[in-house]
């Protein structure tokens, strides 16, 4: 994604439609992430695609971190995994990021019953794989707030010492010093 969007934000090369096509924003996109965009693109200022990708993410969230890892054992000698990840097994959640992502799940689900078997998109899990706080959902969540924090951690660093970082992402993923801050420590020897 990133590629995608440097064509369409600094290089100014595709069109929007191509961008929206390759890139596989948020429904949300066009009310709460255009407009920063279209800024970026219009003062040259580079969008740094900070998410997992999405097929690493959906693969923890079905069956574990370790299945990740065995799928990256087998890339070649020397390279950490794809770009987008942070280097594994990640360390594990602090008591505080638990509980938080327990509470959070609990109060964002309909009682058994009371809702269609809905799911997260980015995610790849239903409602009832949340309804009982499977293991691999908070472990996907994990390895997405670490992939965030490492894409951060790496866009400071580029900038060097006079970097500045604009970071948007939903409230989870920093509200209260945990997920992407409390991440972004393991990080910082960039």
């Amino acid at each position: 994604v990133q590629d995608v969007l440097d064509e369409y934000v600094l290089h100014r090369a595709i069109r929007e439609a191509d961008l929206l096509q390759d890139a596989r924003p948020w429904a949300n996109y066009a009310q709460d992430y255009r407009p920063l965009v279209e800024f970026c693109r219009e003062h040259r200022v580079r969008v740094v695609a900070a998410n997992a990708p999405r097929r690493y993410v959906s693969l923890v969230a079905r069956r574990g971190a370790g299945a990740l890892q065995a799928l990256l054992r087998g890339a070649p000698e020397g390279q950490q995994g794809p770009p987008g990840l942070p280097p594994l097994p990640l360390p594990p959640a602090s008591a505080a990021y638990r509980q938080k992502f327990v509470e959070t799940i609990a109060s964002q689900m309909p009682p058994p019953g009371g809702a269609p078997e809905g799911g997260c998109p980015f995610i790849g899990f239903r409602a009832s794989d949340v309804r009982a706080v499977r293991p691999e959902m908070l472990e996907a969540q994990l390895l997405w707030d670490h992939a965030m924090a490492l894409s951060v951690a790496r866009a400071l660093a580029e900038g060097g010492p006079e970097a500045v970082v604009l970071h948007v992402c939903g409230a989870f993923h920093c509200a209260h010093g945990l997920g992407i801050p409390e991440a972004l420590p393991d990080y910082a020897d960039l």
